[in-house]
């Protein structure tokens, strides 16, 4: 029996964020160094439609995503970086091979 991808469907995504900020600063640099290092759990989600027709899929999809990455390692302890949300939206169409 062939697959049919008509269809509506639900995802979840979980992760983490890790990286190194680099700043300017007026004054000597601080035995701390002159960067943050950020850290944070990423969540996010996408929903998605599916239409086949023949050898062709037609789809939509919208997915969201957050994360609250900070760093403090600053000459003061209190410059953050901070990554918020973010989402997209695609549209598609695939030739399915035969």
């Amino acid at each position: 029996m062939p697959t049919n991808w008509t269809g509506v469907y639900l995802g979840g995504t979980t992760g983490a964020g890790k990286g190194r900020s680099h700043y300017a600063d007026p004054f000597p640099t601080p035995a701390s160094g002159d960067y943050a290092d950020l850290a944070s759990a990423l969540f996010g989600g996408q929903i998605g439609i599916n239409y086949q027709t023949g050898s062709w899929v037609l789809g939509l999809e919208a997915s969201g995503y957050w994360a609250n990455i900070r760093g403090t390692n600053t000459c003061f302890g209190a410059s953050r970086t901070r990554r918020l949300p973010a989402s997209t939206a695609a549209a598609r169409s695939t030739l399915l091979a035969l």
